[in-house]
């Protein structure tokens, strides 16, 4: 694998954290409010911001279920649940692994960007 590979994939990883990141904090933050709450605490801004929120869940499942299951299960160990970093042994070598990893992202990226 050459060295632009390595900086593409790893900016490819990056990417697919933030995506992840941000979609379980608003999975959390959606969590802690119903809209009572929120109207009370901030108005209508409060509202739309979790209307923004719910968005982006949306769509970020939408991504995860248009994913093949193999690819699921890498986005959700890798990035959701963040298991210990050798999950994949059992199932993949390491090459396999990495390779399947970086298609996945890859593939889920595609589908963000449409």
């Amino acid at each position: 694998m050459g060295r632009n590979s390595i900086c593409n994939s790893l900016l490819r990883s990056k990417h697919m954290n933030s995506i992840v990141d941000e979609y379980v904090s608003y999975l959390q933050n959606i969590g802690l409010k119903t809209f009572q709450i929120i109207l009370k605490e901030g108005g209508p801004s409060s509202l739309n911001s979790r209307l923004e929120m719910k968005k982006y869940i949306d769509k970020f499942e939408k991504c995860f279920n248009e994913l093949d299951l193999l690819e699921q299960d890498i986005i959700f160990n890798d990035y959701i649940e963040k298991k210990d970093g050798f999950w994949w042994m059992e199932f993949f070598s390491q090459a396999t692994y990495y390779r399947l990893k970086d298609k996945t992202i890859i593939h889920f990226l595609d589908i963000w960007n449409k």
